[in-house]
């Protein structure tokens, strides 16, 4: 809701209630921001208060075309943002610790996961479901370490947590059995496409690459980062010939690069400009021709690996709560899922970026979508409720 500053802006709060100061998509390449009714809404009311310079007629014709605009924005504007269906809640599953973190479907769909914890006891903890009878199938417990990321190797065998005050770990499926790898500070965690190495990024912006079957290091890269505070994201290309490397130097204000490196060498092959805020996470399109870019800023960047430019850009979150922690792109290639502090949006990407699907209230860190494309699983971040984990059924939208 908008931020309560006068009388005016008070009413005007009452009058567009239930409306999220967030960005919708209007038209092909026009992004339409909702604060634009507040502007009208203010318009209307000098056009009403003006002066008898006006005719009585210019008077009538000022105020229907003013409530004409309105009435478009607010009624039309929204439905067609909203979808043509609207997403089915099919379960809630319960979390009882702190945080909710990362979110993942294994490969063959049957299992989700969840990883968090509890900040104040320093510890760890990993759920898994059965994604068909949603009973619980697995606990893990992780003692001085919150588990920040987790990732499935594509074949799936093997699950990678980011443990961000010990060391990595990975987790064999068929032996239960976990085997701490060598590392430090690890926040995010990404398997290769080949599922044989997987990345780190540790605070303090370095990425280093491990060997899945002996856990041996295998290349390491710093990207010079001059605040501890801060991780590079990681994104594997699908056919396993890059990996995207963000890097930040907040002393030297606007530098937002991200560098697309060998997969094997962690050379850097090319290096983007991301010009609008800290990025947050990266996620590559299937044909690994589009690397998609989330930012602090709740700005969406498209770029053209190609051409290696920006093919387009979209708010996906406006102020107050505009941080933009996960994208992730859906099995096939149409959608692109952004979660937010207050919202997780679905964009169509086949459409002009065309925003289709919104889950109101409290968003999450992080949200997935199964390997068939027909479930969507998000999560909360509040620390007032216990966090839940829902899972959604996404209409057929051939």
């Amino acid at each position: 809701m908008f931020a309560k500053k006068t009388t005016i802006e008070e009413k005007r709060n009452i009058y567009f209630a239930g409306i999220q100061p967030q960005s919708v998509t209007f038209g092909l390449d026009t992004i339409f921001s909702v604060e634009v009714i507040i502007k009208i809404s203010d318009d209307f009311s000098k056009f009403t208060r003006s002066p008898s310079c006006y005719s009585q007629g210019e008077r009538v014709l000022k105020v229907l075309l003013t409530f004409l605009i309105v009435l478009v924005c607010v009624f039309v504007t929204p439905l067609k943002a909203a979808g043509k269906k609207p997403l089915k809640l099919l379960k809630t599953l319960e979390w009882h610790s702190q945080y909710i973190l990362d979110v993942k479907f294994s490969p063959d769909g049957k299992v989700l996961a969840v990883c968090g914890g509890e900040k104040l006891s320093d510890s760890g903890r990993v759920k898994m479901w059965n994604a068909n009878s949603w009973k619980q199938k697995n606990s893990l417990k992780f003692t001085n370490t919150l588990v920040y990321s987790m990732d499935y190797s594509p074949d799936g065998r093997m699950i990678a947590f980011g443990c961000f005050t010990g060391k990595e770990r990975l987790y064999d499926i068929s032996t239960g059995k976990l085997r701490v790898v060598a590392g430090d500070r690890g926040v995010t965690v990404k398997f290769a496409s080949d599922s044989k190495t997987f990345a780190v990024s540790e605070l303090g912006q370095s990425v280093r690459l491990f060997d899945i079957n002996n856990g041996k290091l295998l290349k390491s890269k710093s990207m010079n980062g001059r605040f501890d505070t801060v991780e590079s994201q990681v994104a594997f290309s699908p056919k396993g010939r890059w990996i995207a490397i963000s890097r930040t130097d907040r002393l030297r204000k606007g530098l937002y690069q991200i560098e697309i490196c060998d997969a094997n060498t962690l050379k850097t092959q090319t290096t983007l400009r991301a010009d609008s805020g800290l990025v947050t996470s990266l996620a590559f399109s299937a044909d690994e021709r589009l690397l998609y870019s989330g930012d602090e800023d709740g700005m969406v960047i498209v770029w053209d690996m190609k051409s290696q430019k920006q093919r387009a850009i979209f708010r996906a979150f406006s102020k107050p709560d505009y941080t933009l922690f996960s994208v992730i792109l859906s099995p096939d290639g149409k959608l692109l899922a952004t979660a937010g502090i207050n919202a997780i949006k679905l964009w169509d990407i086949s459409d002009s970026n065309q925003l289709v699907y919104t889950v109101e209230g409290k968003g999450g860190f992080s949200v997935a979508f199964s390997p068939d494309g027909k479930l969507l699983a998000t999560t909360t971040s509040s620390i007032d409720d216990p966090p839940t984990i829902k899972i959604w059924s996404l209409p057929d939208r051939k």
